[in-house]
C-alpha cells in the first residue's frame, strides 16, 4: 500500500520512483518467502509435482537470496527499458511529432502565408504539388538552446510565437489542458507559455507554474509563466507563447522563421524538395519530423543505456546465480537422487523433479521484479506520448523468462548427467 501511494503521489520524483520500487521489492520477497515456507508445511506427496513443491523450501535462505538478485535485475532492466524513447507512430497527432511530416527553419523571415494562393504565387509554388499540404508558421525570438543537445543550463530559451488554434489536437499534454491555455490571462500579467516536459525539468530546471524572465524590444522585463508541458515532443529547447503576446512584446520581429509542415507521408520528400528549392533565397532548411525527434531521443536513450547496462549486469548475476544454486542443490543431494534412481525413478523424471523445484524461483523472481517495475513507472508512462509500451515490455519479459528457463535447464542437465547410484553406494 505504501509503495502504491508513493508511486502515485511522487510520480514526478526520481526518489519516489526508486522508493516505490524498493518497497514493493521487499514486500514481494517477504511474500515469496512466506509462500515457499507454506508449501513445505502443507499438502500431500501424491505426485512428482507435489514433491518438487515441498523441496523448494529445503534451502529457504538460498532460495530467497536467488529471488532477490533476480528480481532486482529484472526491476532495473524493465523499468529503464520502459522509459526508452522510440520514434515509431510519428504520424499520430498525439505523438512527439504532432503528426507533422516536416519541420523547418529559415535564415531570413518569410512574410507570406504559404497556405494561401497569393503566398504560393509569390514563390512560384504549384498548388498541385502542395495539395493537402498545410504549413504552421511560428515567429522566433532567438535565445538559449534548451534542448537535450545542449548540456548547459538555459536561462532564457528561444521564444516561439504561435497561433494556438493551428496546433489544436496536436502533440500530447500530461496535464488535462490544451493549446487554448496560451490565450488565458494571468492575474499578475505574466504571459502563458508551454514547454516540453524534458526541457522544463532538465535544461531549465524549473517546474510547472514557474516563471521565466525576458526583456522586450524596449528593454522592459516581462514574465512568461509555464502553464502546461508537452510529453516527449520535437519542440524541445523552446518556449511557446501565443502570437498576439509575441507581437505585443516584439513588434519589430516581423515574419516567420520556424515552420511545421503537415503533408502526406508518401509525398513528404517531394514536398520538402519543392519548398526548399522555391525558398532557397530565404535559407529554408527542412528536416523530416521523425528525424528531428529521433535526434533528441538518441541523447536520452544513451543515458538510459548506461543504467540498463548496470541492470543487465545484475540480471546476469541473477541468472548465473540461479544456475549455480541448481547445480549446488543437486550435488548436495546426490545420495538422495541415487536412492530415487534405485527405487525406479528414471533420469528424465529426476531432471523434471529438479526443474520443478527451481521453476518457482523463476516465477517469483520475474513476478516480483516485473510488478515492482510496472508500479514504479506506471504514473509517468501512462501520460507518455504513444501510450504505455506494452509490446516492448512484454517482449522483454518473455526474453528474460526464456533466459532463466534455459539456464535452469542447462544446470539441471549437466548436474544430473550419468547415474547417481555410485553416490548411494558410498553412503
Amino acid at each position: 500500500v505504501a509503495a502504491i501511494v508513493i508511486a502515485v503521489l511522487g510520480r514526478n520524483s526520481p526518489g519516489a520512483f526508486f522508493g516505490a520500487g524498493a518497497l514493493l521489492l521487499l514486500a514481494g520477497l517477504g511474500f515469496s518467502r512466506a509462500l515457499l515456507r507454506g508449501s513445505a508445511e502443507s499438502g500431500t506427496l501424491d505426485s512428482t509435482a507435489s514433491l518438487a513443491r515441498r523441496n523448494t523450501a529445503r534451502r529457504l535462505g538460498r532460495s530467497v537470496a536467488t529471488i532477490a538478485v533476480l528480481a532486482s535485475g529484472v526491476f532495473m532492466v524493465v523499468s529503464v527499458d520502459s522509459f526508452r524513447q522510440r520514434a515509431g507512430q510519428s504520424a499520430q497527432r498525439d505523438s512527439g511529432t504532432g503528426g507533422f511530416a516536416l519541420v523547418g527553419e529559415s535564415a531570413s523571415p518569410i512574410y507570406e502565408d504559404l497556405d494561401s494562393e497569393s503566398g504560393r504565387e509569390t514563390y512560384a509554388l504549384d498548388d498541385a504539388a502542395l495539395k493537402d499540404v498545410r504549413v504552421v508558421p511560428m515567429r522566433v525570438r532567438d535565445g538559449d538552446d534548451a534542448s537535450c543537445l545542449n548540456l548547459n543550463r538555459a536561462l532564457q530559451p528561444r521564444l516561439l510565437g504561435v497561433k494556438p488554434a493551428e496546433l489544436s489536437g496536436r502533440f500530447r499534454f500530461p496535464q488535462k489542458t490544451d493549446w487554448a491555455a496560451l490565450d488565458a490571462s494571468e492575474a499578475d500579467g505574466a504571459i502563458p507559455g508551454i514547454v516540453d516536459a524534458n526541457t522544463l525539468q532538465w535544461a531549465m530546471q524549473k517546474k510547472l507554474g514557474d516563471t521565466i524572465e525576458y526583456r522586450d524590444e524596449r528593454g522592459q522585463p516581462f514574465q512568461v509563466r509555464v502553464v502546461a508541458t508537452l510529453a516527449g515532443s520535437m519542440l524541445q529547447g523552446s518556449v511557446l507563447i501565443a502570437e498576439r503576446h509575441f507581437i505585443g512584446k516584439f513588434p519589430g520581429s516581423g515574419g516567420y522563421r520556424f515552420f511545421l509542415i503537415d503533408a502526406p507521408a508518401d509525398r513528404a520528400a517531394a514536398v520538402s524538395k519543392k519548398l526548399s528549392d522555391a525558398l532557397q533565397d530565404r535559407g529554408l532548411e527542412l528536416t523530416p519530423a521523425s528525424r528531428r525527434l529521433a535526434e533528441f531521443q538518441a541523447v536520452e536513450n544513451t543515458y538510459l543505456s548506461i543504467f540498463q547496462a548496470l541492470g543487465g549486469l545484475g540480471l546476469l548475476l541473477g541468472t548465473a546465480g540461479l544456475a549455480i544454486v541448481v547445480a549446488r542443490n543437486v550435488l548436495e543431494r546426490r545420495r538422495e537422487f541415487g536412492l530415487l534412481e534405485a527405487v525406479g525413478f528414471r533420469a528424465v523424471q529426476l531432471r523434471r523433479l529438479v526443474f520443478g523445484e527451481h521453476r518457482w524461483l523463476i516465477v517469483f523472481g520475474l513476478g516480483v521484479g516485473l510488478a515492482s517495475a510496472l508500479l514504479a513507472v506506471w504514473p509517468q508512462l501512462a501520460g507518455k506520448a504513444g501510450g504505455f509500451p506494452w509490446r516492448e515490455v512484454g517482449a522483454l519479459a518473455a526474453a528474460l523468462a526464456l533466459g532463466c528457463v534455459f539456464w535452469t535447464w542447462l544446470a539441471t542437465r549437466l548436474a544430473l548427467r550419468g547415474s547417481q547410484l555410485p553416490a548411494l553406494r558410498s553412503e
